[in-house]
């Protein structure tokens, strides 16, 4: 996925708390902070997050040592291996197309409106001239 200009969409983030919860119940609270961080960044920049250790527990608020710990379990969750250097998450992936296709359909139809409102406006005008 290349990289997308900034949209509104990326100041929220669908959380699905039962898919959450199924998948993850088996992580410590350190671990959950960790991985909400990391899928929050993926969110918020839209695109795979770097395989940079010193990024990734950058991201993730861990030190050295506890990304050490953590980072296997973490890594389970993103697909570390159709793309060499990055970690994708394709949940993610799919609710960012997801919302972006909603961003802009609801602009096309804000568009489409504005577009038949002035139409409206110039018919009135030139009636109100005849």
């Amino acid at each position: 996925m290349s990289p997308q200009p900034a949209h509104k969409n990326n100041i929220w983030m669908p959380l699905f708390v039962g898919d959450y919860l199924s998948d993850t119940m088996h992580l410590t609270t350190e671990q959950h902070g960790a991985y909400l961080l990391l899928i929050m960044a993926y969110w918020k920049i839209q695109k795979p997050l770097p395989a940079n250790d010193n990024q990734l527990a950058s991201i993730a608020k861990l030190t050295p040592d506890a990304w050490s710990m953590h980072k296997a379990l973490l890594e389970e969750f993103f697909d570390t291996t159709s793309k060499p250097g990055k970690w994708i998450h394709h949940r993610v992936d799919r609710e960012i197309d997801k919302a972006r296709r909603m961003s802009e359909n609801a602009q096309k139809r804000g568009k489409a409106g504005s577009d038949a409102r002035w139409a409206d406006k110039r018919r009135i005008e030139q009636a109100s001239s005849e």
